[in-house]
């Protein structure tokens, strides 16, 4: 089975129809954590981000970013729980939500304006974060 999420607020889930390609929506759910986000319901400016990593507890963690200013982003943490129940009207629901947070810059105390991260890889005890800077320079992050 093959799933996609296509907006993060409200969580959209995909089927993808891997012989087709056809694609058919299986759950829309709000976060009620992420409404301090979009004060009016078309203001949310949030973008997917790299492909989902498992968690020993079952759940899928991932990141997303959102555009704060005129050009500056930020990024959270989520997690995602998959229902052990198929018919759920729910089958996915955003269980958890970090705080906003950005990567530092080459200037110590700010963030760079431009970045998005494209990889989360788990390595022993470190999550490597993989992120581009300024649409031009690769960096990577462990933690």
């Amino acid at each position: 089975q093959l799933y996609l999420i296509f907006t993060i607020e409200p969580l959209r889930v995909m089927h993808v129809n891997v012989k087709t390609g056809q694609c058919a929506e299986v759950s829309v759910v709000r976060t009620p954590a992420l409404s301090a986000l979009h004060p009016r319901e078309d203001e949310f400016r949030g973008h997917g981000g790299p492909a989902l990593v498992p968690l020993p507890s079952g759940d899928l963690l991932g990141m997303a970013r959102v555009q704060t200013g005129n050009l500056l982003y930020s990024h959270f943490f989520f997690t995602l729980r998959v229902s052990s129940k198929p018919s759920s009207s729910a089958p996915v629901i955003m269980s958890s939500v970090s705080p906003l947070l950005c990567f530092g810059s080459s200037r110590p105390g700010l963030c760079e304006v431009i970045q998005f991260v494209g990889g989360l890889h788990v390595d022993k005890e470190q999550l490597v974060i993989t992120y581009g800077v300024n649409d031009c320079e690769p960096w990577q992050t462990n933690l």
